[in-house]
């Protein structure tokens, strides 16, 4: 983690993604206890616990599932039960179940989307 000021950038922190490359899209359930993050470099989603003071613990040392390949971007259902990747280079939706404890369950992956899918959104 970085701090930016007047004296410049200075580091403030370890990582919270150890071991990740490429965190980029975060998504958070609805219900407040979990978010996740995408790491395009790695191919996997980090997941972090969120406490009752608002501090939060990372899953799993950053590794709840493996993700398809390049995820690009990630939403959560609004009921706060699934969560899906959405992969650049396997051109593929994956669908996850929420568990209990915040890891992924993998449910089902869909293929062969058009390249030119870069994101998407659940109403």
């Amino acid at each position: 983690m970085y701090s930016f000021g007047n004296s410049g950038i200075s580091k403030v922190g370890d990582a919270f993604f150890p071991n990740q490359q490429g965190p980029c899209w975060v998504t958070a359930l609805a219900n407040g206890k979990y978010f996740y993050v995408a790491n395009a470099g790695t191919n996997n989603i980090s997941g972090f616990q969120v406490n009752s003071d608002n501090t939060y613990t990372l899953l799993n040392n950053g590794n709840v599932r493996e993700s398809g390949l390049k995820t690009i971007d990630i939403v959560s259902s609004p009921n706060s039960k699934f969560v899906y990747s959405l992969n650049a280079e396997s051109r593929s939706i994956r669908l996850y179940e929420v568990e209990p404890d915040g890891q992924l369950s993998i449910i089902s992956d869909r293929y062969n989307l058009l390249p030119t899918v870069t994101a998407f959104a659940i109403k």
